[in-house]
């Protein structure tokens, strides 16, 4: 609606189309003003308006000419992103006719509702659409009227057309918002970011920021402040990284590395737990992402830890009673909205009873209360709980009697015994023994448990864990966890062998630890993409690593313990998947890419 034209227009055309009036054509604001206050002696109107920010400059003539002669019982009702605000609360006129309410996120069970009402009834369609949407209300009616037509639910919502149809009007509606190229590119690297601020957007950009040009980011309506800093929507960043991973991989690496390098130089001098999270975060790993990120980027805003003591034993005790009582499988999944897959946790039933046998109140009393952790969530009930044994000289003992530990401590060599033989208060390490949960598909509690470890990467020790749960072990592989020779045991049962993992951040080490595991990351991104790119198989990615370290077929056969023969027909696959003559072209094309 730029003009008065044009706004009488659309009314009458909206007239027409939406009721069973039949409007006079109406040229003039003050002929549709006139229209609408005669009708409304008759008929009970609202007038509806959607997207009212992109009034833009027709604002205040809709407000001081259109609504002020408009009759008093004529409802009209506004939508935007932003608040109404300004000459709209300034002025007791309008201020005392406006009711402004905001629309909440829904819940799970009110999205469940609220689709059913639209004839989605599909279970793993509305688990995905709960997944993808976390309740933001714009989401769910897109979502809704993408897919209530269908006759037959999506296989996978993620890899469906309608998804990507939502993703790309959401992305298309906020940036309407942005209006100069400039601001469009600090957006981008806002975006990155979980919480920024000034000083981390010039770090990435390598420029100082007009201050004028930061106050129209944080302007933006879909960009809030935080005590840690300003954030972007959590649906609105995944939309633009989303089109930026598309439009532009490389430059989406880029940017992704350098915000993990601003952390990384924060963490060596803060050693602040906020600062190591957002770290690994910025990473790229997406698997760490999903699982210890899942939903909101603060997943513990509504859970506390509480030390074990005397007074809360009987707590814990109630705690493990209930879990005897539901013995179940374990499952969980974790979407990342921001490369659309899914991980999946699972642990049987089976598992879970051998766990319940080995660690209980008895055990923890035998560990230490200083061992044990209570998640209570914000009526004080409690939702979860971990076992993190401290290493030292009382606890070294038991750790080598007790089943699961045991393998690893009662064959230490002499030299490793004397490490962690220490004083109590000198704690030596860390051996993270169980996080249990109360309901065991909650993944805001799962994740929070996990994002509770990271304080033990600050502490300059070792980190010792066993686990036969291939879900873990993968977390513990991709943060660098090294598998200790000859520790496997079978304590869970001859079906279920746990090997024991040990990352070691003693002395100096913490800092190399960190600039590996980004340049780790960092190479694993760019497989990934070049696997993307060209269809590479796990087994040509291998191949392909070895050869931009310059290794020989030979080497290659070697390093992966196959015949030379085979090495040869791997790469002959790879030239031709890759439409490089020889390896001197491969080398370039890939070395270019990357």
């Amino acid at each position: 609606m730029q003009s008065t034209e044009s706004l009488c227009e659309h009314f009458c055309l909206m007239m027409t189309q939406q009721s069973q009036l039949s409007p006079p054509h109406l040229m003039h604001l003050h002929e549709l003003i006139g229209y609408l206050n005669d009708l409304s002696a008759d008929h009970k109107i609202v007038l509806a308006i959607d997207t009212f920010e992109e009034l833009d400059q027709t604002e205040r003539w809709f407000r001081d000419i259109f609504l002020k002669y408009l009759h008093i019982d004529i409802l009209v009702l506004t939508a935007g992103r932003s608040s109404l605000k300004d000459e709209w609360v300034e002025s007791w006129r309008w201020s005392e006719q406006i009711l402004q309410r905001g629309i909440p996120f829904l819940t799970e069970s009110e999205t469940e509702h609220f689709l059913q009402k639209r004839g989605i009834n599909n279970p793993s369609t509305i688990q995905d659409i709960w997944n993808f949407s976390n309740g933001h209300p714009l989401t769910l009616t897109l979502s809704a009227l993408t897919f209530q037509d269908r006759t037959y639910p999506p296989s996978n919502l993620f890899q469906d057309e309608g998804f990507h149809k939502i993703v790309k009007r959401l992305t298309d509606r906020w940036l309407r918002e942005i209006r100069e190229p400039d601001l469009f590119r600090i957006v981008e690297v806002a975006a990155i970011f979980t919480r920024f601020n000034q000083e981390a957007i010039e770090y990435v950009v390598g420029e100082q920021l007009d201050y004028r040009l930061f106050q129209m980011l944080t302007n933006l309506s879909f960009i809030r402040w935080h005590k840690d800093g300003w954030f972007i929507h959590d649906l609105v960043r995944g939309a633009i990284l989303a089109d930026l991973k598309e439009r532009d991989r490389i430059k989406f690496e880029r940017l992704n590395r350098k915000v993990a390098s601003y952390y990384y130089k924060r963490l060596i001098s803060t050693r602040d737990l906020k600062d190591i999270a957002a770290f690994f975060y910025h990473s790229g790993d997406e698997f760490i992402q999903s699982v210890f990120f899942e939903g909101e980027e603060n997943p513990g805003k509504n859970m506390y830890l509480e030390p074990l003591n005397e007074h809360n034993l009987v707590d814990l005790k109630d705690f493990f009673e209930h879990k005897k009582k539901q013995i179940t499988v374990s499952e969980a999944e974790y979407y990342n909205r921001f490369s659309d897959k899914m991980y999946r946790f699972y642990a049987s039933a089976e598992h879970n009873q051998r766990e319940l046998e080995k660690v209980d109140i008895d055990y923890i009393k035998r560990m230490g209360f200083e061992s044990t952790k209570l998640l209570r969530d914000q009526q004080g009930s409690i939702i979860g709980m971990s076992v993190i044994v401290p290493i030292h000289e009382d606890s070294l003992k038991k750790l080598s009697e007790e089943p699961v530990s045991r393998m690893y401590f009662k064959r230490l060599p002499r030299e490793e015994y004397d490490y962690f033989n220490q004083p109590p208060n000198e704690r030596a390490g860390y051996y993270i023994r169980l996080l249990d949960y109360k309901d065991p598909s909650d993944k805001n509690v799962r994740s929070y448990l996990m994002y509770s470890l990271f304080p033990l990467l600050l502490t300059g020790g070792k980190i010792v864990v066993s686990t036969p749960l291939s879900f873990l072990q993968q977390v513990l592989e991709n943060f660098g966890f090294k598998v200790v020779p000859n520790s496997e045991h079978e304590d869970f049962g001859e079906e279920y062998p746990a090997p024991t993992y040990i990352l070691d951040l003693t002395g100096k080490k913490l800092q190399g630890y960190l600039n590996n595991f980004i340049q780790d990351a960092s190479k694993n991104n760019q497989m990934k993409y070049l696997s993307e790119i060209y269809g590479l198989t796990e087994r040509e990615l291998d191949i392909v690593r070895l050869i931009l370290e310059d290794c020989s077929n030979r080497e290659i056969a070697e390093r992966l313990f196959v015949a030379e023969v085979t090495v040869k027909k791997h790469i002959t696959r790879i030239l031709r998947k890759t439409e490089s003559a020889n390896r001197t072209q491969l080398i370039r094309k890939l070395i270019k890419l990357m």
